[in-house]
């Protein structure tokens, strides 16, 4: 649970005619992450592909081709039933040479209309800017005694173009036309320079703009038209192969992948070997599973491996509902092999921080909504993030259950209080249900949010004892995080009771027990902290102070909110509300809105900072993450099925 499982490092020797079987075996089992052979000796070198290998590359190719002709989205695939394994083996070939048929005209013929469309439109773009002209185009070119300038000007260079003394013709509008006599061009250009003048092209076309614009226009539309067909013909094929298609995108990957798993492995003339990594759990198994690979001879020997120079791949164990949060841990750092894994542990403390800062029951409802209808799901594929949506639903799903816990103990619902004293009962001094907004409690709830912290940071430095002692034995861990959490205790033990005492401007008596204890804790600690971090120790105390402090935002989230929410509520819609008439449903729409913004606001900022109090404040007292995670020899199948 809080360690990755537990690996054995393994060789798999054997001879080249089992290479096949091996390979199949490896896929099957899906419990070998291998380790990649680099070294070329006398014996070994890097394998090479199956033969086959070559084949089913070039299937996959031109599937893929006819999956793009297709245009093919393997998400809007329905899989009513997998479709056989042999029965797509036996189908590819004559599959991709009736498909190739089939499709490739439509293609060709799709490719050339679009062609021809953004060419079309191309003319089109270029002729509008000449709309004001009414000449055939044809009349700006072709001249030997007279030069066009066709463009736009800043300023009217007319009387410039007059003094020149020469004939010219102008015609003004959005573009102009200067026709001039040709011993004059140079000087004609020096005068649209000063003018501020800009060419525009002219399309080769003769026609007048007008005209060509509107036949371009109805060549545009004959041909969407022809492309609208053939899109209709390509989606009718596309639901009539469509998971054909996909099934067989499916196996011939599969079949690519491993023809060229060799490519990991060392092999020899007449021997091959495989190193990798198992789980100790599997050894066994796969020790009595190596017995079916009936070609010739494979052996699996277990290797001793070295902990200080190698790093078995993480293979998390972590209960079921507590997975989703492993999203979460990957978003920073895979833990490494030996290093303490706080996915479980987040699977408590996110909830609880986010339910902290949230704290409205009709938030929490609305978020149990979004998540069980499926609407959270659907905008996290909108925004382009559909691979984490699974996770992060289920980590709000769980986050939404909690806040509506706490909006019961906070007694706000869409930030109305409807509870008012129907229960109460204390906790750490303080008289729940509280309202959050309400000035005296504003001291207990920062109280409250720093002894979160202390608990937190408390738990992170018995966690970092543990991984310290994994990596660099028990007397490092003991001087090193049993030294923060000395200096923990004392801090906290001197603080609180040094508070009164400076709040009320009567100063400190360090002849007082809990003061002197606390000072006696705090030197301890930096004493034990010095003699494996050296003045560092002494550095990262304010931090220390910063991450306790830094917990106060739990409570400055959740108050935030709370403002928010009321502002809506007693500003704005209940005073539109109380005034009747169109005011009922202006106030109406005002909740609506800016409870939707609020909650908005609700879902995105607690996420941050309770990852960020995770991130920062917590994974910084034991974790170092960098593992690598393991990937095992695996086919997974959508589409297909093996009989």
């Amino acid at each position: 649970m809080f360690k990755a499982e537990r690996m054995k490092r393994v060789l798999l020797l054997g001879t080249m005619e089992a290479l096949p079987d091996t390979v199949n075996f490896l896929y099957r089992t899906g419990s070998f992450h291998i380790i990649d052979y680099r070294e070329t000796d006398d014996i070994f070198e890097i394998g090479n592909p199956l033969p086959e290998a070559e084949e089913a590359s070039s299937r996959l190719l031109k599937m893929r081709s006819i999956s793009q002709n297709l245009d093919l989205n393997e998400k809007e695939i329905e899989v009513k039933e997998k479709l056989p394994v042999r029965k797509i083996q036996t189908q590819i070939e004559a599959g991709i040479t009736d498909l190739e048929l089939e499709i490739s005209s439509e293609a060709h013929a799709k490719k050339r209309v679009q062609e021809l469309l953004a060419e079309k439109k191309g003319e089109l773009l270029s002729l509008y800017p000449l709309q004001n002209i009414d000449l055939p185009l044809s009349l700006l070119r072709g001249y030997d005694s007279l030069a066009v300038f066709v463009g736009r000007v800043k300023s009217d260079p007319k009387q410039d173009i007059s003094a020149l003394g020469v004939d010219y013709d102008i015609i003004k509008g959005d573009v102009m036309v200067l026709f001039i006599d040709k011993k004059a061009e140079k000087a004609a250009a020096e005068i649209l320079s000063k003018s501020g003048f800009s060419e525009v092209a002219v399309p080769e076309v003769s026609e007048r703009p007008s005209t060509a614009i509107s036949r371009i226009n109805s060549e545009i539309s004959d041909l969407e038209e022809r492309l609208e067909g053939i899109n209709t013909r390509i989606d009718t094929l596309r639901k009539r192969h469509g998971l054909f298609v996909a099934a067989s995108l499916e196996e011939l990957s599969i079949e690519a992948n491993m023809a060229e798993t060799p490519l990991r492995f060392g092999t020899a003339h007449h021997s091959f070997v495989v190193d990798a990594w198992v789980p100790a759990a599997s050894l066994k198994s796969l020790q009595s599973d190596i017995n079916s690979i009936e070609s010739e001879v494979v052996e699996m020997i277990e290797l001793e491996w070295e902990k200080d120079k190698e790093e078995p791949p993480t293979r998390q164990r972590v209960p079921k509902p507590a997975r989703p949060m492993q999203m979460l841990i990957e978003m920073f750092s895979l833990p490494k092999y030996d290093e303490v894994d706080p996915t479980f542990l987040m699977f408590f403390t996110f909830p609880l921080f986010y339910g902290l800062m949230l704290g409205d029951m009709g938030y929490g409802i609305a978020i149990l909504a979004l998540v069980l209808s499926g609407a959270f799901t659907k905008l996290m594929k909108v925004l382009g993030m559909g691979g984490g949506a699974p996770g992060l639903t289920k980590i709000l799903f769980y986050s939404g259950i909690s806040t509506i816990i706490f909006g019961f103990l906070f007694d706000e619902f869409f930030g109305f209080e409807v509870l008012g004293h129907h229960f109460e009962f204390s906790i750490m001094g303080i008289e729940f249900p509280v309202h959050r907004a309400s000035p005296e409690v504003v001291g207990a709830m920062l109280l409250l949010c720093i002894y979160i912290g202390i608990a937190h940071l408390f738990i992170g430095y018995v966690l970092g004892f543990f991984t310290v002692k994994a990596e660099h034995g028990i007397k490092e861990a003991v001087l090193e995080k049993g030294g923060w959490l000395f200096v923990l205790v004392g801090f906290v033990i001197f603080s609180f009771a040094a508070l009164p005492s400076l709040m009320h401007g009567t100063g400190l008596s360090f002849t007082s027990p809990p003061i002197l204890a606390g000072i006696i804790l705090l030197v301890i600690g930096l004493v034990m902290t010095y003699m494996v971090e050296g003045i560092n120790s002494v550095l990262e105390l304010p931090g220390l102070a910063s991450n306790l402090l830094s917990y106060t935002r739990i409570y400055a989230i959740g108050l935030s909110s709370v403002g928010i929410a009321m502002a809506f509520n007693e500003n704005m819609a209940m005073p539109a509300i109380e005034g009747g008439g169109i005011g009922v449903a202006i106030g109406i729409l005002v909740l609506i809105a800016g409870h939707s913004l609020n909650l908005a606001l609700g879902i995105l900022g607690p996420v941050i900072q309770t990852l960020r109090l995770h991130y920062v404040e917590f994974f910084s007292k034991f974790y170092i993450g960098g593992g690598e995670k393991f990937n095992p020899l695996r086919y997974r199948r959508k589409y297909t099925k093996e009989a």
